[in-house]
């Protein structure tokens, strides 16, 4: 494996993506498809559907903005995908390429983790935990600067999960935090 290569799959293992999941792990396969030896291209149509599996039962948020139902999907699940296809692509054997793919899973892993402790599932916002932890951090970094803080209740917001249901109260909070 190249220099080159191992810097790609770094990279692409540490920064947080935000693209679309299928469009990388479709690349990755038909790279390894085109240059790949078989079982490397075996490996990479597993890696690819792992990811896919991976995205379509664990990641999706669907969410309903102005009448129209999305589906968000984080893109931790393509990346295992993206990895595993570029590592088949480059390594000569799986054991030049098993680690980099392990660290790919353990790193998508810990972050789904912690984004399910940090964060609140319906909104996306950073929970109680994570905001103490936030504002412990700011006063630290900043304790001679005055700064400002803005917070933002919902009224009444018992009210309105009892009287007009869980979902419309889901979609309150959604519209809010948005």
């Amino acid at each position: 494996m190249t220099g080159t290569a191992i810097a790609v799959v770094l990279l692409t293992v540490i920064i947080p993506w935000r693209l679309s999941t299928e469009g990388w792990g479709v690349h990755a396969v038909s790279y390894s498809l085109n240059h790949g030896s078989l079982p490397a291209k075996l490996v990479s149509i597993a890696m690819y559907l792992m990811g896919l599996i991976l995205t379509a039962t664990a990641y999706p948020k669907e969410v309903t903005k102005e009448g129209q139902k999305e589906t968000r999907y984080l893109l931790e699940a393509g990346v295992f995908s993206l990895v595993g296809g570029m590592v088949q692509s480059f390594a000569e054997s799986w054991r030049t390429g098993g680690p980099f793919v392990a660290l790919a899973v353990l790193f998508i892993y810990l972050n789904a983790q912690n984004r399910q402790i940090t964060t609140d599932g319906l909104t996306g916002l950073n929970n109680r935990r994570e905001f103490d932890a936030h504002l412990q951090r700011k006063i630290e970094l900043c304790p001679e600067h005055e700064w400002g803080l803005l917070m933002i209740d919902v009224d009444d917001f018992k009210r309105i999960n009892d009287e007009l249901g869980h979902a419309v109260g889901d979609e309150a909070l959604w519209h809010t935090a948005d």
